[in-house]
């Protein structure tokens, strides 16, 4: 994927013979198949004039990304739940086959269909509005911001007044204030992420963070690796989400797949870490974790974070890496 790919987007956006249209996610109670959150969508009813303007929006974001990785102020790379820890906020690509969460979204994202109208007003309040920009062909980009009650001008402790003629008069309306910003983008295939923690909010990434974490213990469990305070470390990762980054980090890697309990003690005992090596009631040798405060290191020890110099041989636990080899 290149950034050439995400100027493909801005062009099909910024085309006058384009029509425009809103959409609004809510969550919905039905059970589904398919991981993550169930939505119900609904359309907006919009004059022209609010759609040009949401249309120039669209248009302005995509380029103001582009500006910002030609000129090095952004990185163009693949998404990764743990790119968010990055002191650079990067432009973010994934392929829609990569998205756990495409199959609630399909309706918006690939589908041409006529949905039920409704407004910002109705409940549950939404937890995403799409705008979508469309040719004759049904080709579409779709652009997704995070929903936040500041969108609804709130008329509590106001009296509101237009100008009507030469004369003010009261305001009944309740006015509604469109994204200036958007979070993501959609096109041909490929999400296009702006600002990753929205994006994450928005589909609730702490559940398959927290089902991927759950996945990569029990992976450790069978290995023989046996951790004496296993629950413990289950719910210390479960309540902490840099917790659940990591140990996606450690399912992404297959580490988890090879560390044996011998060379497991290895680390541990050489890079001298605060965890013990002991024996429970059968008999059986295992990891003990001394207490809460060293969970993170027993998470390290199986994400690969420990090193050693080549020149002087000291040795090192890291808390980013930059991989440059297979």
């Amino acid at each position: 994927m290149e950034l050439d790919d995400l100027k493909s987007a801005r062009d099909f956006a910024d085309d006058e013979e384009r029509t425009r249209d809103i959409i609004l996610g809510r969550e919905t109670e039905e059970e589904n198949d398919s991981e993550g959150r169930e939505y119900e969508f609904g359309e907006v009813p919009i004059n022209q004039e609010i759609g040009d303007h949401i249309q120039e929006t669209v248009v302005n974001r995509i380029k103001r990304r582009i500006n910002k990785c030609e000129n090095g102020e952004h990185t163009f790379e693949e998404f990764d739940v743990s790119n968010i820890n990055k002191d650079t906020n990067p432009v973010q690509y994934l392929e829609k086959e990569e998205f756990p969460f495409t199959d609630s979204m399909q309706e918006v994202i690939e589908e041409e269909n006529n949905l039920d109208e409704t407004d910002y007003g109705e409940d549950p309040k939404p937890e995403f509005q799409a705008l979508r920009i469309k040719n004759s062909d049904g080709e579409m980009l779709v652009a997704i911001r995070n929903y936040t009650n500041r969108q609804i001008i709130n008329k509590k402790n106001k009296y509101l007044m237009k100008k009507s003629g030469d004369t003010y008069n009261k305001f009944d309306d309740e006015p509604i204030a469109l994204p200036s910003k958007i979070d993501a983008v959609y096109y041909d295939g490929v999400f296009y992420i702006f600002k990753q923690q929205a994006f994450e909010d928005i589909f609730d990434y702490t559940e398959h963070l927290q089902d991927s974490a759950e996945s990569v213990l029990d992976t450790i469990e069978d290995q023989g690796v046996l951790i004496h305070d296993m629950e413990d470390l289950r719910e210390g990762a479960m309540r902490d989400s840099s917790k659940l980054r990591k140990l996606h980090e450690v399912s992404e890697s297959g580490i988890a797949e090879e560390l044996d309990l011998d060379t497991a003690k290895d680390i541990i005992n050489d890079y001298e870490l605060p965890l013990d090596i002991t024996e429970n009631g059968d008999g059986e040798e295992g990891i003990k974790i001394p207490n809460g405060r060293h969970v993170w290191t027993a998470i390290r020890l199986f994400n690969n974070d420990h090193l050693e110099s080549p020149v002087n041989e000291d040795r090192f636990q890291v808390y980013n890496k930059d991989k440059r080899s297979d």
